[in-house]
C-alpha cells in the first residue's frame, strides 16, 4: 500500500499496450466498496480474501495484463503459487516514503506505524523469494516502468 503500483502500473501498461488490471478497481467494481470501506464494514480478513480472489481471476484471465496485487496477496499459498507463472515485481521504496504515501488517498486503510513495520516483516521473505524483480520507486514512473521492460526482455518468457 503507498508502494506505487496504481501510477507505475499505468505507465508500464500503456508503454506495453497491454491492459491493466488494478486490485483496487477490481474490489471496487465488484463490491461497490474500496478497500478500507471492506476492512471497516467487515474486517481485514474479509478484504484479505477479496484481494486474493482478485488477483487470482486476473492471473487465470488470458492474453498478457499488467497486474497491480494487493500486498496482502503474497501471505496466500494459493496466490504465490499462481504468482510463478508471471513476471513478479517487488515494488519497493523506503518506509519514510511509504508512510507519507499511505497518509494520501481515502481508498486505502490506515496504518499505525509499528502495524506497517510488522507487515513488511512478515511478508518480506515471501517477496524475496517471489519476486522476479526489486525496484525503489523513488524514482519517476516512467523510469521504473523501463527498468521492468527491461528486466522483462532480459528474462525471456516463462
Amino acid at each position: 500500500m503507498g508502494a506505487g503500483k496504481t501510477t507505475v502500473g499505468r505507465a508500464l501498461a500503456q508503454r506495453l499496450g497491454w491492459p491493466l488490471r488494478d486490485s483496487d478497481d477490481d474490489i471496487s467494481q465488484l463490491t461497490g466498496y474500496t478497500g478500507a470501506r471492506i476492512a471497516l464494514r467487515d474486517n481485514i480478513e474479509a478484504l484479505h480474501a477479496l484481494e486474493a480472489k482478485v488477483l487470482l481471476q486476473a492471473l487465470a484471465t488470458p492474453g498478457a495484463a499488467v497486474i497491480n496485487a494487493a500486498g496482502s496477496t503474497i501471505e496466500s499459498a494459493g496466490c504465490r503459487e499462481a504468482m510463478q507463472q508471471a513476471f513478479v515485481v517487488w515494488l519497493d521504496p523506503p518506509e519514510d516514503v511509504l508512510a507519507e504515501r499511505r497518509r494520501s488517498g481515502s481508498h486505502r486503510r490506515l496504518l499505525g506505524s509499528q502495524e506497517a513495520q510488522e507487515l513488511a516483516r512478515r511478508r518480506r521473505p515471501w517477496l524475496e523469494r517471489i519476486a522476479d524483480l526489486r525496484i525503489d520507486t523513488r524514482i519517476p514512473p516512467d523510469a521504473t516502468a523501463s527498468s521492468i521492460i527491461d528486466a522483462m526482455s532480459s528474462r525471456g518468457p516463462r
